[in-house]
């Protein structure tokens, strides 16, 4: 392992990666790193979640993927606002407070230009000179990418590069909840220590790391009692307010480890539904043999190689991370493909119109999308598989249709007529996607 990479690994540099979906696919590479990225993210959306989340701010280097939503394909790459673009990536800069940036200019050459006159002197790696691209905006390799920010890093910090662990600078060690990734791991003990210091009760388990059902009450109240968005789920809403009243209280406590995370949860990381404990103690190279076992039983026969993996990849691509979803639309996929025969998963994957991130539309030239494309990370496998153990032999044989229920999801080539014919005809939905049938109990 090379100097640099241990001191990653050991959050000796608090590394934070903002941005969009190519963002999301350069988080893999930076263990530790803080992450604030999501698809389709403009460089307003960007901005305004910088300014959101003070967790954010302060990093010594920030790893900045913004521009490529502002200059939209279905618009012929162009952008009716090149000067809003310019001052959204300032803005950004600017709330960040980086003592380093690394910013990722887009394979839109305009695009690219915008945001290489935004940044001024800073570190910056053009796309199309580390990577090719399969649809104008996403890189085919992220590895050369990672590998690029991760020689940028190592110019702008040369300085810092030795195998001693770096001591963090005193502002560092202040209390700055971060929003968590998942259910477990030490973010979610931290605002378990944050809620019990501000009064709210976690009388049958207290910290143990784990968001329960317990915790998640406690936190819908802390919602209620200062006008948040109530739903439990700890985002940046809801943690900016509570790194707020801890500062404004003046209310300190030690940083959670990985000792504080120790609830039943603690050995599966950073999956959605609660009762997941279910599965036990499975070892995690088994995990996806018993899930594929789950799959077969579920059609009813053998699945072959590459049935599994276009499987895996269109369910990561079409559902929301949730272990539930997951196995909903893995069900609707393997319930389609009982109307062909051999490879009759990949098959009905790629009938006309039907599976979106397979086969694209015609307003992206029928390429598959990037998450398809780039397949599950470690986390989303985990959680597929949990769902096709735990969830797949309770959906109906009858469940074959869904889709998504935000209307932003609905852009050039798609059709939102399709989610309301899907509503009015019952059924259920669930994170985010609409399903034609109900999970079973």
């Amino acid at each position: 392992m090379k100097i640099l990479d241990i001191i990653l690994e050991k959050t000796a540099l608090k590394v934070v990666i903002i941005g969009d979906s190519i963002a999301v696919g350069l988080a893999s590479g930076f263990a530790g790193a803080i992450v604030d990225a999501k698809v389709g993210r403009s460089t307003q959306a960007i901005a305004s979640a910088v300014v959101g989340n003070p967790n954010l701010q302060g990093a010594d280097i920030a790893i900045v993927s913004a521009g490529t939503n502002d200059y939209p394909l279905a618009n012929g790459g162009k952008n009716n606002n090149t000067q809003s673009t310019i001052s959204n990536i300032q803005n950004i800069k600017n709330a960040l407070k980086a003592k380093k940036y690394i910013w990722i200019l887009p394979f839109n050459k305009t695009a690219a230009k915008d945001v290489s006159s935004a940044i001024g002197n800073d570190a910056s790696i053009n796309l199309s000179s580390v990577s090719s691209t399969q649809d104008k905006l996403h890189p085919t390799n992220y590895n050369s990418v990672i590998q690029a920010v991760k020689s940028q890093i190592g110019n702008v910090d040369s300085s810092q590069q030795t195998a001693e662990p770096i001591t963090p600078k005193k502002e560092n060690n202040k209390l700055a909840i971060a929003v968590p990734n998942g259910r477990v791991g030490t973010a979610v003990a931290d605002i378990q220590k944050a809620l019990l210091a501000l009064g709210y009760k976690l009388p049958k388990h207290g910290v143990d790391g784990v968001r329960g059902p317990e915790t998640s009450s406690a936190i819908k109240q802390f919602q209620t009692d200062n006008g948040l968005t109530v739903d439990g789920d700890p985002g940046v809403e809801t943690v900016g307010a509570l790194n707020k009243l801890i500062v404004s209280k003046g209310i300190t406590f030690a940083k959670s480890t990985q000792a504080d995370v120790k609830g039943k949860m603690s050995g599966v990381t950073d999956i959605e539904d609660d009762d997941i404990e279910k599965l036990g103690g499975i070892p995690k190279d088994q995990l996806t043999d018993k899930a594929r076992k789950s799959a077969e039983e579920y059609v009813g026969r053998t699945i072959s190689d590459d049935e599994w993996d276009y499987l895996i990849r269109a369910t990561t691509a079409e559902s929301a991370y949730n272990v539930k979803s997951y196995a909903m639309v893995m069900a609707s996929i393997l319930n389609r493909a009982r109307d062909y025969g051999k490879n009759g998963i990949i098959a009905a994957l790629k009938a006309r119109n039907q599976f979106q991130a397979v086969t694209g539309t015609a307003a992206d030239g029928h390429k598959p999308s990037p998450h398809f494309v780039r397949g599950p990370n470690a986390k989303q496998l985990h959680a597929i598989c949990a769902g096709a153990i735990q969830y797949l032999s309770k959906v109906s044989h009858n469940q074959r249709n869904f889709s998504a229920t935000n209307p932003a999801a609905y852009g050039a080539g798609t059709n939102i007529g399709w989610l309301h014919q899907l509503q009015k005809g019952g059924g259920q939905e669930i994170a985010g996607s609409h399903f034609n049938t109900k999970l079973s109990a």
